[in-house]
């Protein structure tokens, strides 16, 4: 099953909940929706279920017209936040439910719910029943009944964010592995933007109800089109720099304020001198004790895991810099930071991607 959105809109009162998109989804194919909280994920996903009916456009299913078709008549499952569950049914009849709706044997609906009851880590809780399970159990009880049966389309809508830390790891590693020998169409939004990159797969980028960008993980990461969706796929974001560059006589110099940044790297050499934008991840930002980088102020640090989180100020703009192990600074630090320019992006004064490392411009 292929799932083809057309020029799909969403109006609500007069309010543009969702500008008009072009989405085509692939049997097989797995796509996390990444935005922050308004930016349009759960009004996508419930017109992709049929939840919702668009304002206008098409949704076609194998080419079928399904625009405005009641949910109950499509193959589709959906895992919310909040979790909902049967109170009156235990764990193993909860995952068992839409397995028994479907006419399945008991040996098939035994095999099934053991199997998916295993992937969610809840083997154990089978006999219990929902009010005897803590938020985070409950919610794997939910994401087992939807992935229990196969569907044509299994929606996520930030399933995660009520589980702890070690939890959402396991079950990131989990979901690529469940829908990887299906035919299924697995749509996962989130407001994270590391866990599109540990999903892998495709990437939906959202803003403000526009789709920004749709493509492969690691194609939307290394060429964002644009400054938003460059700020979409990290955290903490991608660092904006105001940036110049200019011509010396036949040599061509990049400048962030006062700071020369060099050498030039292969992927801007087409450029015209002006004035841009860098990108820098955090990662590819360090901190130099030789005073010879951008000189900037620290706001303020933060420690994560073995991490230290680094921010600070430098020509207007705001950076993030990730250092490995803990590290001490001080509010109000001069530290000199510096980074390699063959891992720079380049926007141009309206935020589009105009250069990057992995070729140019963004196509898609």
């Amino acid at each position: 099953m292929s799932i083809v959105a057309e020029k799909i809109a969403l109006n609500v009162d007069g309010d543009d909940w969702l500008y008009p998109f072009d989405l085509t989804l692939e049997p097989g194919s797995f796509t996390t929706v990444v935005g922050p909280t308004r930016a349009g994920k759960t009004s996508l996903l419930r017109i992709l279920s049929g939840l919702t009916k668009p304002s206008s456009g098409r949704l076609l299913v194998d080419g079928v017209d399904m625009t405005g078709v009641n949910v109950r008549k499509r193959s589709v499952g959906m895992v919310y936040q909040e979790f909902v569950n049967y109170p009156a049914k235990t764990v193993f009849e909860n995952i068992a439910a839409p397995l028994r709706n479907a006419g399945e044997s008991n040996e098939a609906i035994r095999q099934r719910v053991t199997d998916v009851a295993d992937i969610v880590g809840i083997s154990n809780l089978l006999d219990r029943f929902p009010l005897e399970l803590s938020g985070g159990q409950q919610q794997r009880v939910a994401i087992a009944r939807t992935i229990a049966r196969k569907r044509q389309l299994i929606l996520l809508d930030e399933p995660l964010v009520n589980l702890d830390y070690k939890l959402r790891e396991h079950l990131r590693g989990e979901f690529r592995r469940i829908f990887a020998d299906s035919q299924t169409i697995a749509v996962y939004a989130s407001s994270e933007p590391t866990e599109a990159l540990v999903l892998n797969g495709d990437v939906v980028i959202m803003s403000e109800g526009h789709l920004v960008q749709h493509g492969a993980a690691e194609e939307v990461y290394r060429s964002p089109r644009n400054v938003t969706a460059a700020r979409q796929v990290s955290e903490p974001p991608v660092s904006l720099l105001p940036a110049s560059l200019e011509l010396d006589g036949a040599r061509r110099k990049w400048f962030a304020g006062d700071t020369e940044i060099g050498p030039e790297p292969v992927h801007t050499s087409a450029l015209d001198a002006g004035d841009y934008q860098l990108g820098v991840f955090p990662h590819h930002l360090f901190t130099d004790q030789s005073a010879t980088g951008i000189p900037a102020q620290v706001d303020f640090i933060e420690v994560s895991g073995s991490n230290t989180f680094i921010y600070a100020r430098a020509c207007g703009a705001m950076l993030a810099i990730k250092e490995r192990g803990i590290n001490d600074y001080v509010i109000d630090q001069t530290v000199h930071v510096r980074f390699d320019p063959a891992h720079m992006l380049v926007f141009d004064r309206s935020g589009a991607l105009v250069a990057s490392p992995n070729g140019g411009a963004a196509n898609g």
